[in-house]
C-alpha cells in the first residue's frame, strides 16, 4: 500500500507534462483568391495533374524521376532507419540471454568452481519502453510524410525544369527569327540609303538592336543548358542534353481549375503532417524523461552446472539463482529533462502553428497569381492576334504596291516581340500553375498507370 502511495505522485508528474493534443487553429472557409471551385473527382494527392499538359516525353521524365531521384532514395533509406530503431525498440520487451562458462571462486555465487550455464536477464521500465516504442512508431510516420514530400517537390521541379527547357529553346528559335528580320530591315534601309532614296536615320539604332538580340541568345543558351542539367540531376543522370521532338508553343496550357477548401489542403500537405507528427515525438518525449523517475524491474536466473567449492573439475552438480527487484533511482537531472523536453514540445507546437499558416498563405498567393498570370497572359494573346492582323493588311498593301515594305517590316518586327512576350508570359502561367498544384498537394501518392481523365 505505502509503494502504491509512492507512486501516485510520479504518476500524476507524467499527466501533468504530457501534452494531450494537438493546438486548435482557426482557418478560413475557403480561398480569397479562388475564383470558382470545379470538383476533381480524385484526391489530389492521387491526380497526375501534369498530364494535362498532353506531353509523353514529361510523364516518362516523371516515371523516371520517381523511380531513380536520390533524395527519394535518401528519404526510403531513411524510413528503413527509422523501422529499424522501431524493431530495436519491440525486441527490448524480450530477455537478454548470457551463456556463460569458465571457473570461478566467488563467493557472492556459491563458490562454483568450475561451471557453464545459460543467464536470462530481464531489465525494464514498464512506463518507459512503451512511450518509447509509440515515439519510436512516430518518427516511422514521420519518415513516410517526408517521403511524400520529397516526391511532391520533385514532382514540382521535373514539371518546371522541362517547360523552362521547352520555352527558352522556343524563347531562342523566336530571338533567331527577330535577328534574321533584323538583319533584313538593315540591308533594306542601306539598299535604299545606296539608291539615294533613303536617309541613314535609324540604320545604327537598328544595328543596336541587333546586338541587344545576340547579347539575349548568349543568356537563353546558357538557360537552355541549365534546365537541361537540372532535369538530368533530378533523374539522376549525369549533365547532357535532353532528347525531345515535343514544342512549347503545342504545350496545353488549359488546366482544370483545382477548386480546393483549406480543410482538403491542409488534411493533404505532407508537411503539415511531419509538423504534427513533430508535436506527438515532442509530446512523447516529456513522457519518455518524465518515466525515468519509475523504477527498473530486474528479473533474472541463472542455470547451469558446477564442481562446487572452487574446484578445478568436472562440472556435475546443478547450480541456480534468482533475482527479482527494483532499481529505483531518482536522479535529479531528470527534472532538467522534462523541463528541457517541454520547451521542446513548445517549439514544436508553434512550428505547426507557422506551418497551417504558411500553407494557407501560399496557397491563396498561389491563386492569385495564377488569376493575374491567366489575364497578363490572355492579353498577351490578344495583343499578338491585333498585330498579327496588322501585319498581314501591311502585308496586303505592299503587295497591292500602296506602301513601302520597310512599313511592312517595321510590323513584322513589333510582331516579332509581341511573340518573345508571349511566349515568356505562357511559361510564367505554366509556372504558376505548377506551384499551385505543387501546393495543394497534387499527384504525390501518384502510381505508374494512373491517368487523368
Amino acid at each position: 500500500m505505502k509503494k502504491n502511495l509512492l507512486l501516485l505522485p510520479l504518476i500524476g508528474l507524467i499527466v501533468a507534462c504530457s501534452q494531450s493534443a494537438l493546438p486548435k487553429i482557426d482557418y478560413p472557409a475557403k480561398f480569397n483568391s479562388a475564383d470558382q471551385f470545379v470538383v476533381i473527382q480524385e484526391s489530389m494527392p492521387e491526380l497526375a495533374w501534369w498530364q494535362q499538359l498532353k506531353d509523353n516525353n514529361l510523364n516518362k521524365l516523371i516515371e523516371s524521376g520517381l523511380k531513380n531521384n536520390n533524395d527519394i532514395n535518401i528519404a526510403y533509406a531513411n524510413l528503413d532507419q527509422a523501422r529499424g530503431q522501431l524493431r530495436q525498440i519491440q525486441l527490448s520487451w524480450i530477455p537478454f540471454i548470457g551463456l556463460y562458462g569458465g571457473f570461478s571462486q566467488n563467493p557472492d555465487f556459491a563458490n562454483p568452481g568450475t561451471f557453464y550455464g545459460i543467464w536470462p536477464q530481464y531489465t525494464l521500465n514498464l512506463m518507459q519502453l512503451p512511450m518509447q516504442q509509440k515515439q519510436a512508431k512516430y518518427n516511422v510516420a514521420l519518415q513516410q510524410a517526408k517521403i511524400n514530400s520529397v516526391k511532391l517537390t520533385l514532382i514540382g521541379q521535373i514539371v518546371s525544369s522541362y517547360m523552362t527547357y521547352l520555352a527558352q529553346t522556343e524563347q531562342l528559335k523566336l530571338l533567331d527569327k527577330l535577328q534574321q528580320d533584323t538583319k533584313l530591315l538593315i540591308k533594306i534601309r542601306l539598299d535604299a540609303l545606296k539608291g539615294g532614296i533613303g536617309v541613314e536615320q535609324g540604320v545604327e539604332l537598328l544595328k543596336s538592336q541587333e546586338q541587344q538580340i545576340i547579347s539575349q541568345k548568349q543568356i537563353v543558351e546558357n538557360n537552355i543548358v541549365i534546365s537541361q542539367n537540372s532535369l538530368r540531376y533530378l533523374l539522376n543522370n549525369n549533365p547532357g542534353k535532353i532528347i525531345t521532338q515535343n514544342q512549347f508553343m503545342t504545350i496545353n496550357e488549359n488546366f482544370i481549375d483545382p477548386g480546393a477548401l483549406p480543410t482538403t489542403v491542409l488534411a493533404n500537405r505532407p508537411d503539415l503532417k511531419m509538423a504534427e507528427i513533430q508535436v506527438l515525438i515532442a509530446n512523447e518525449g516529456i513522457n519518455i524523461s518524465a518515466s525515468n523517475l519509475f523504477p527498473q524491474i530486474q528479473l533474472d536466473r541463472f542455470m547451469g552446472m558446477q564442481s562446487n567449492n572452487g574446484t578445478l573439475g568436472n562440472p556435475a552438480t546443478p547450480g541456480a539463482f534468482s533475482d527479482a527487484y527494483l532499481n529505483w533511482q531518482i536522479n535529479p537531472s531528470v527534472f532538467g529533462q522534462i523541463e528541457a523536453n517541454n520547451g521542446q514540445y513548445k517549439a514544436a507546437t508553434y512550428n505547426y502553428i507557422k506551418t497551417v499558416r504558411q500553407i494557407l498563405r501560399d496557397v491563396d498567393n498561389d491563386f492569385s497569381t495564377r488569376n493575374h498570370y491567366l489575364k497578363k497572359l490572355t492579353a498577351d494573346k490578344s495583343s499578338y492576334d491585333h498585330a498579327n492582323k496588322e501585319y498581314q493588311l501591311q502585308n496586303s498593301l505592299y503587295t497591292r504596291g500602296i506602301i513601302s515594305y520597310i512599313v511592312v517590316m517595321n510590323s513584322q518586327l513589333l510582331l516579332d516581340n509581341i511573340a518573345l512576350s508571349l511566349n515568356q508570359s505562357k511559361l510564367e502561367y505554366l509556372l504558376t500553375q505548377v506551384m499551385l498544384y505543387q501546393d495543394l498537394a497534387g499527384g504525390y501518392n501518384y502510381e505508374s498507370g494512373n491517368h487523368l481523365e
